[in-house]
C-alpha cells in the first residue's frame, strides 16, 4: 500500500505516447511526463493544481510535470490523450509556465494527434524523432498564445502532501488527524480544509479507504485470521466500527465480501512503477 507513483510505459523506445478514452476516470496521481488531453466529445471534470475545471466539447487542458490530479468524464465523453517525457518541451517549459491549464487558443491539437499516431504506428525511419518533433512544435504554439510566467522553484507543499501519503499508508493503522496535520505544520483547521480541496473527500473518508483497502487484502490473504485481528491490525477500535466502515466503503461485510470484489480506488493515492491510475470504468479505444 505504500504510495506510487504513476510511470508510463512507451512502447518501441518512443518517449510520446498517444491515445483515447470513453468515459474517461482516473484515480488521484502523478506523474513525471507532460500531459494534454483534448476533447473530442462530451464533458470531462478535470482537478489539477488544488482547482477543478469542466472541459467541453473541443477544448484542451495542458497538465505539467509532477502535476497531482485526476479527473473524472460526464456522459460518454470521448478523450485525447498525450503523454510525453518533459525532457521533450524542456526548452519551452524549463523556464515559462502557464498561467491556466485550461487552453484558450486553437492549437489543432486533433491533427497533431493523428500525425503523432500515424508516425507511432507505422514506425517509418526516425518515426520517435518525428513524433517528439510534433509535440515541440506544439508546446510552442501553446506557451507563445497563452499567458505564461516565469518557473519559480516549488514551495514544496506538493511534495510534502505526497509524502504525507505516503507516510499515511505506512503507518495507516493508528494514524491521527492531528499527525497529519503536524506532518504538514498546518494548524489543524487550515489542514482540513487543505486536504478537502486537494484530496476530494475528508481526511478521515481517505484513512478509513486506506484502512478497508488493507483489511480486503488481509481478509483474502489470511483465511483463518479472525475478523476481530483484522479489524484491530487496520486500526479499528471496534468490530461494530470496522464492520460499518468496510461496509459503507465495500457495500458488504466483511464476511460477505465476493471474490469478484476489486476495492474502489477512486481517491486512494497511489503511485508506483506499475500503478495504473485509470479506473474499471474508462475504456481505451485507441492507442499507439
Amino acid at each position: 500500500m505504500l504510495a506510487k507513483q504513476e510511470t508510463r510505459r512507451y512502447a518501441g523506445g518512443a518517449r510520446v505516447w498517444a491515445g483515447k478514452y470513453q468515459n474517461s476516470h482516473n484515480v488521484l496521481h502523478w506523474h513525471y511526463a507532460c500531459e494534454l488531453l483534448y476533447v473530442e466529445r462530451g464533458d470531462i471534470e478535470v482537478f489539477c493544481g488544488e482547482e477543478s475545471y469542466l472541459l467541453h466539447e473541443g477544448q484542451a487542458f495542458f497538465i505539467d510535470s509532477g502535476e497531482v490530479h485526476y479527473m473524472h468524464a460526464k456522459n460518454q465523453t470521448v478523450l485525447i490523450v498525450m503523454t510525453f517525457e518533459n525532457e521533450i518541451v524542456k526548452p519551452v517549459c524549463e523556464m515559462r509556465r502557464l498561467l491556466c491549464p485550461l487552453l484558450c487558443g486553437d492549437y489543432k491539437i486533433p491533427e497533431t494527434y493523428a500525425r503523432i499516431s500515424e508516425e507511432l504506428r507505422e514506425k517509418r525511419p526516425f518515426y520517435n524523432a518525428a513524433a517528439e518533433n510534433e509535440i515541440l512544435a506544439l508546446a510552442i504554439r501553446i506557451f507563445r498564445g497563452e499567458r505564461t510566467a516565469e518557473r519559480k522553484m516549488s514551495s514544496g507543499t506538493v511534495q510534502s502532501f505526497k509524502d504525507l501519503l505516503a507516510d499515511i499508508n505506512e503507518r495507516y493503522a493508528f494514524y491521527t488527524f492531528t499527525d497529519a496535520a503536524n506532518f504538514m505544520g498546518f494548524s489543524e483547521a487550515y489542514f482540513s480544509k487543505f486536504f478537502k480541496k486537494i484530496a476530494g473527500m475528508t481526511f478521515s473518508q481517505y484513512l478509513n479507504r486506506v484502512k478497508v483497502e488493507e483489511a480486503v487484502r488481509l481478509l483474502r490473504e489470511n483465511k483463518g485470521l479472525p475478523v476481530t485481528e483484522i479489524a484491530f491490525r487496520c486500526g479499528f477500535n471496534t468490530i461494530r466500527n470496522f464492520n460499518r466502515i468496510f461496509k459503507k466503503v465495500t457495500g458488504c461485510t466483511p464476511r460477505s465480501l465476493p471474490k469478484t470484489y476489486v476495492p474502489d480506488e477512486k481517491f486512494i493515492y497511489s503511485v508506483s512503477g506499475d500503478f495504473d491510475p485509470t479506473s474499471r470504468e474508462t475504456t481505451l479505444l485507441t492507442e499507439h
